[in-house]
């Protein structure tokens, strides 16, 4: 029996903005169900990689693949049916409720009148059910803790129902509790076939779960 292929690979890929390289010749292979933890200091590229390998900025060199095919062929609608975000700039407008943030997410698989069907309301309530998030449902981004924040926006990810969900730092501002439950979280989230990349300092609690790392040096 053959092996399955990587659901995620770079092929010599170097990382940076315009004429600074941050990072060269990174050779990257992920398989689907993985929690691979991307760690270095400040300035060393770990939310450079996530937004590259989402197609957000070009790559100086090499290319992202994903299921066999560079990123380059798939068109946006296309890409956004494989990864979902959750990035620490890509902020929604605070005074959206929690539920329109989550129909939010479904946008990819709805049809052209970007009406919501039962299989919507079904992936969404089963999110806000996994996540815990029902408390709050009906309340707007700017009353929520930064926890309850954070687990709002891994649903709208997870609603998406992508293979790969791109983290970056999604551990900051959270209390200890809030950090453990988001990992907690995130590796039921693998049992389910995900694929997951976080970016995080939180490098000694990360440890406990990824089961791959990524050092960015």
């Amino acid at each position: 029996m053959s092996a399955q292929p990587h659901i995620l690979q770079t092929n010599n890929l170097s990382i940076g903005y315009g004429k600074t390289t941050l990072a060269t010749a990174l050779h990257i292979s992920i398989n689907k169900g993985t929690l691979v933890g991307v760690f270095g200091r400040n300035g060393k590229g770990k939310t450079t990689l996530l937004k590259t390998i989402a197609g957000l900025i070009p790559a100086i060199d090499g290319e992202v693949i994903i299921d066999g095919t560079s990123i380059a062929k798939y068109s946006a609608s296309a890409l956004a049916k494989k990864m979902a975000l959750v990035f620490t700039d890509r902020s929604f407008d605070a005074n959206l409720y929690v539920e329109d943030v989550l129909k939010i997410g479904r946008t990819p698989h709805l049809g052209m009148g970007y009406k919501l069907t039962p299989e919507d309301v079904s992936v969404i309530n089963d999110t806000v059910k996994l996540c815990g998030i029902h408390s709050f449902l009906h309340r707007k981004l700017i009353t929520l803790s930064d926890g309850e924040k954070q687990r709002v926006l891994l649903a709208r990810a997870i609603v998406q129902q992508t293979d790969i969900i791109l983290l970056d730092e999604p551990t900051a501002h959270l209390d200890i509790p809030n950090r453990e439950f988001l990992f907690s979280l995130l590796c039921e989230l693998t049992k389910r076939g995900k694929t997951i990349i976080i970016s995080t300092h939180e490098i000694e609690l990360a440890k406990k779960y990824v089961h791959q790392v990524i050092e960015m040096e």
